[in-house]
């Protein structure tokens, strides 16, 4: 990989020790014991050397790494046994940690988690906690171990038990989603009958409904440095509870962060962030450069229609939109800034008078409208309600009216009224922008010319009102921006990823000589079946191609970091990248464009982007690693919905979107015009 000339250490948020040498003596059961490691009766009697151990066992055996009360001690070689070894090491981790904390939790995953009290902000019912995992690897060679230490953020444990919240309070448990529970976190519809017959000792984590139950105030934690803050938290953490004797002896060293090597890093060829404008004007300020030069490519359309849709509370909100659009002095005019010929028609505008029938209201006055053909309609609806509301039914009419719109080819802009009073100067520039998008326009595209090639993206979402995630699709031929097709559906119908793939092949053979590679962004690793209806469909169209899936994970928290401890910011360059093991790697895109970059606005964390093909060894082609990542870095350049870079690439997000919406719609199936447009923007 190609390396940056660095003289500051790059650390990993991980701690490495080799397994040691010794014998151990562990306990093992015969018969079923919760909360302990079960292993294959097969894999047992490669272990055990006693023919009469290995013909007690049935299908299990359950091991612990203490001898009190097991039906037999066996003896393990922790080098011979690397796997063994692994739980070996995280069992004992956690039993000389767990006293020295009010709670521990252990994730679905396996791994504990740690919380230590806030006692300085601990007030009135509540005591805040950090919360920190350990998550324990083996390194390639199965004889190194290596453990990720990281931060999860912040949970309020509620200091009265569930009954009287219940009886007092009548508070409603559909509320309830973790508890306390003898120093233990547990998901309450996993709690036991045992469990569930002491109230008085269960004590629920605090959540925003329950806050809003309860009439506690609810804090929004936001810092813009997430970077910085994880490694402070985290450095702390290894000080304070992982320097002791007692796991150094356990480890057989003494433990500090593992540096990253040369060899595990590289950086994308081209950083720059220069956009091209209107009049083909390049630059790299987007604030500036679209009010000064307008859209790279203006909508095709050359007369606009623009109302409004409001309730009688938001009368006011009203007032100021209509300044905006007509230009009052004062106001930012969305029509300069939008560089669009945008006519305000209030004799369109729609008045809703009965909140609760507003979707029929709408509807109604929507199939009224005579529209004429040379003229593209765009709506602005001043909502009541945010899409991040408590009621359902407030989530609905969100959704539904842009449903309601689309029916008759009607983008829309929702703003929430509330919100719309303070900060909309503010949004004039993003609302302008999503505009010319919706309305088929392109802002601006990349200064560099990308590859040609097939690249299709798939984001999921799943929704309080589905059981099932759905997934939405997007496809696009360059990294202009030019897409050609989105759809949606829920995740379990496999046939629709299938089919949305053939259907972007066939539509960029169509206008294009050959196809030299297919590249999927996709939400999540695909699993062997997957890839074999791929492969399937490669040779179905008769393709003798490379298939290119480059996994997206988004997580918010990801337990592999990488920390320039020498920043301020903790940030590594943006388009940095680095090798974590085999395929898997960490992408950093953020505003550190130099080595001593200030005005850095945010330093979040970094993308897990993990290779798949369907080609053997076709990522030792480092040239093509360092393509792709520079592609991941590209698409996030082209979000139309802020003039700010985002994190994540538009081939996962506008895909993501999609799904977040589409649930709500009464439609099973989305409309042929709301398939080609960037109308949920």
């Amino acid at each position: 990989m190609n390396s940056r000339d660095n003289t500051t250490p790059l650390l990993r948020n991980a701690l490495q020790f080799s397994i040691s040498a010794k014998t151990i003596i562990i306990g093992i059961y015969f018969q079923e014991q919760k909360g302990l490691k079960r292993i294959p009766s097969s894999f047992f009697s490669t272990i055990c050397k006693d023919k009469e151990l290995i013909d007690r066992a049935n299908e299990y055996v359950w091991i612990a790494t203490q001898l009190e009360h097991a039906d037999a001690p066996l003896s393990i070689e922790l080098q011979k046994e690397p796997s063994l070894a692994l739980w070996y090491y995280e069992n004992m981790t956690y039993a000389l940690l767990k006293d020295q904390f009010r709670i521990t939790r252990r994730s679905f995953t396996g791994a504990f988690q740690y919380w230590v009290t806030r006692e300085e902000k601990a007030k009135g019912l509540i005591i805040p906690f950090h919360k920190y995992s350990l998550y324990f690897n083996l390194r390639p060679d199965h004889q190194q171990i290596y453990i990720s230490v990281t931060y999860d953020g912040e949970s309020k444990v509620l200091l009265k038990d569930l009954e009287s919240l219940v009886s007092k309070h009548q508070l409603d448990t559909h509320l309830l989603k973790s508890v306390i529970f003898e120093k233990q976190c547990q998901p309450y519809r996993w709690i036991s009958e045992a469990v569930r017959l002491k109230q008085k000792e269960v004590y629920p984590i605090l959540r925003r409904e329950i806050a809003k139950t309860l009439e506690i105030e609810w804090e929004i934690a936001s810092d813009k440095y997430k970077l910085r803050k994880a490694f402070e938290q985290i450095d702390a953490f290894y000080k304070t509870y992982l320097q002791n004797e007692a796991l150094q002896q356990l480890f057989g060293t003494v433990l500090s962060w593992v540096r990253v090597k040369d060899s595990e890093m590289g950086l994308i060829k081209d950083r720059s962030k220069v956009l091209v404008f209107g009049q083909q004007q390049e630059s790299s300020n987007a604030y500036t450069a679209f009010a000064q030069n307008g859209p790279f490519q203006l909508p095709p359309q050359r007369h606009y229609v623009v109302f409004i849709i409001y309730s009688p509370h938001e009368v006011e909100a009203k007032g100021l939109l209509e300044n905006h659009l007509k230009g009052v002095k004062g106001f930012k005019s969305i029509q300069e800034y939008s560089h669009l010929p945008l006519v305000y028609h209030p004799e369109l505008n729609i008045e809703i008078n009965d909140l609760e029938d507003m979707e029929r209201e709408i509807g109604v006055a929507i199939n009224r409208l005579q529209k004429e053909k040379d003229l593209a309609y765009f709506a602005f609806y001043i909502s009541p309600y945010s899409r991040y509301g408590d009621r359902l039914q407030d989530q609905l009419h969100y959704y539904r009216i842009k449903e309601i719109l689309l029916k008759r080819r009607i983008v829309s802009q929702v703003i929430v009224g509330s919100k719309m009073k303070e900060q909309i100067n503010y949004w004039i520039p993003n609302i302008a922008i999503s505009m010319v998008a919706k309305l088929g326009g392109i802002p601006w595209k990349l200064a560099r010319i990308g590859e040609k090639e097939l690249i299709v993206g798939f984001g999921a979402f799943k929704s309080n009102l589905r059981e099932k995630p759905y997934v939405g699709s997007a496809f696009c031929f360059d990294n202009e921006g030019h897409f050609q097709e989105f759809d949606c559906w829920q995740e379990a119908y496999e046939w629709s990823f299938v089919g949305s793939l053939s259907k972007a092949i066939r539509a960029y053979q169509a206008k294009n000589a050959g196809i030299q590679r297919l590249v999927i962004h996709y939400y999540k690793e695909l699993n062997k079946k997957e890839f074999m209806q791929i492969e399937a469909l490669i040779d179905r169209i008769q393709l003798s191609i490379p298939v290119i899936v480059v996994q997206i994970n988004s997580s918010f928290r990801p337990k592999e970091l990488i920390i320039d401890t020498q920043h301020e910011y903790k940030l590594p360059l943006n388009g940095s990248y680095y090798q974590l093991q085999y395929n898997d790697y960490l992408l950093y895109i953020n505003d550190r464009e130099q080595e001593d970059t200030k005005g850095i606005k945010m330093a979040g964390y970094p993308l897990k982007v993990s290779l798949q093909s369907n080609r053997a060894g076709l990522f030792e082609d480092k040239a093509l690693v360092q393509n792709l990542m520079q592609q991941l870095h590209d698409f996030s350049l082209l979000h139309w919905r802020s003039i700010s870079q985002a994190r994540l690439p538009v081939t996962l997000t506008y895909p993501q979107y999609l799904a977040r919406i589409f649930p709500y719609f009464e439609a099973d199936l989305l409309q042929d015009n709301s398939r080609t447009s960037l109308w949920f923007l």
